[in-house]
C-alpha cells in the first residue's frame, strides 16, 4: 500500500506541471484511494501502527502541498490554487 501511494504520488508533479487532467486524476486517485485508503483501512484494523499511519498521512499532505506550491513558482502564478484551477478547467 505504501509502495502503491509512494509511486502513484511521485506521478503527481509532472502530471501538474503539464496541466494533463488525465494522468492527475489517475495519480490523485490511485495514491489517495489505493494507497492511503488501503493504509486507513490497515489503521483501523490495528495491521499498523498509530506511528507509520499520521507519518505517511503527513507525508502525502507535504508533498501534495510542495508539488503545487513549486508549480505555483515554475508558471509564475501568485497562488497554488490557481494552479489547481488551471488543470481543471484549462487556461
Amino acid at each position: 500500500m505504501l509502495l502503491a501511494m509512494l509511486g502513484n504520488g511521485l506521478m503527481i508533479p509532472r502530471a501538474v506541471f503539464i496541466r494533463d487532467l488525465m494522468w492527475f486524476t489517475g495519480s490523485a486517485w490511485a495514491s489517495v484511494l489505493q494507497g492511503w485508503g488501503n493504509l486507513a483501512c490497515m489503521y483501523c484494523f490495528d495491521s499498523i501502527s498509530r506511528e507509520f499511519f499520521f507519518a505517511t498521512t503527513a507525508g502525502l499532505f507535504l508533498w501534495l502541498g510542495f508539488t503545487f506550491w513549486r508549480d505555483t513558482i515554475a508558471h509564475g502564478n501568485s497562488s497554488p490554487l490557481t494552479s489547481l484551477k488551471e488543470l481543471v478547467f484549462g487556461k
